[in-house]
């Protein structure tokens, strides 16, 4: 029995993992302080308990932080876990919880995941480029099975930090126009006030203002929301057009909470990503994750057979 959890921004999803599908699941709120590390091991006990086992062989940890997989620790800058910012968290929780550990990035552990149980399955053999577009920006990128780490632990992970427009918001990064500022959900709110015609938007009254209630004015015919989506779609594109130009992967996968609402924009995204590459034949397969919530549990479990012996570790960061 594998024990999993995603140290996400907002909550901690935590789960009892079997071939890729929860036994049992509880989540956390992460108030971002150190005290909620010193709360995973009831919770994790509780598990077992509901589980109906003793305990677990090991532990698969995906976090919204940049990772060294070998070393086990959280890189700077740190973001939603700053007090974990050049910390082993996987000594710490192995100290915790007694079982043996292993921790990678958020967006990785989603590539892992969908490779292992989800998506892309029938792409292990080939490169993929994944995508997590919710709250923030993830990209993970993997070449015949084996995720690419880069030379410092950070290949793709940074992505959401391209800058876009120099003249652009201030990011949380304190940079100016990155993707994240622009077109991922802690920044939407304020693009959407930007676009003139919102006071006559039903998502002027919305509260709170996000993508989920975008979508929602969308699917009920506000022209305002049906503008602004297709404006978000373009930007995306953009990005996708970029990371298929550099990686030339064979399968683009899509995930994040966004992707929940795929059907309404999915088709579009394809033709406007299409319509910006250079070479249209480099265009590689999409697939949308069926089960954002589950992409990064799945891997995390990949990541805890790792930690119990039963299946092998990355020799080095730099692969």
């Amino acid at each position: 029995m594998f024990a999993t959890i995603d140290m996400g921004g907002t909550t901690w999803k935590l789960a009892l993992m079997q071939d890729g599908e929860p036994l049992v699941f509880a989540e956390l709120p992460n108030t971002r302080s150190p005290e909620d590390l010193d709360r995973l091991p009831e919770a994790l006990g509780s598990l077992c308990q509901r589980a109906g086992v003793a305990s677990c062989d090991g532990i698969g940890v995906s976090i919204a932080e940049f990772v060294d997989p070998v070393a086990g620790t959280c890189l700077p800058p740190g973001d939603t876990h700053s007090y974990l910012e050049n910390a082993n968290l996987e000594a710490i929780l192995h100290r915790l919880i007694g079982k043996p550990v292993s921790v990678d990035n958020d967006a990785r552990c989603a590539l892992l995941g969908e490779l292992s149980a989800g998506v892309a399955q029938d792409f292990k053999d080939e490169t993929v480029v994944l995508v997590a577009l919710g709250t923030g920006i993830g990209v993970a990128i993997s070449a015949r099975g084996d995720l690419h780490y880069g030379s410092h632990s950070s290949a793709g992970t940074a992505f959401g930090h391209v800058q876009i427009d120099p003249q652009g918001p201030l990011c949380a990064c304190g940079r100016s126009g990155c993707a994240e500022a622009l077109i991922s959900g802690w920044g939407i709110s304020e693009r959407l006030r930007e676009r003139q015609g919102f006071g006559e938007s039903v998502l002027a009254h919305s509260d709170p203002l996000d993508f989920r209630r975008l979508c929602e004015a969308v699917r009920g015919g506000d022209w305002f929301a049906e503008r602004a989506l297709e404006a978000f779609v373009s930007d995306w594109a953009s990005m996708l057009a970029v990371l298929i130009q550099v990686v030339d992967p064979a399968a683009m996968v899509l995930g994040g909470g966004f992707m929940q609402s795929a059907d309404i924009f999915i088709e579009d995204l394809k033709r406007k990503t299409l319509g910006k590459l250079w070479r249209p034949q480099n265009m590689p397969v999409f697939r949308v994750v069926a089960e954002p919530k589950l992409s990064a549990l799945r891997g995390a479990e990949v990541l805890a057979r790792r930690a119990a012996g039963l299946a092998p570790r990355p020799n080095s960061a730099h692969c």
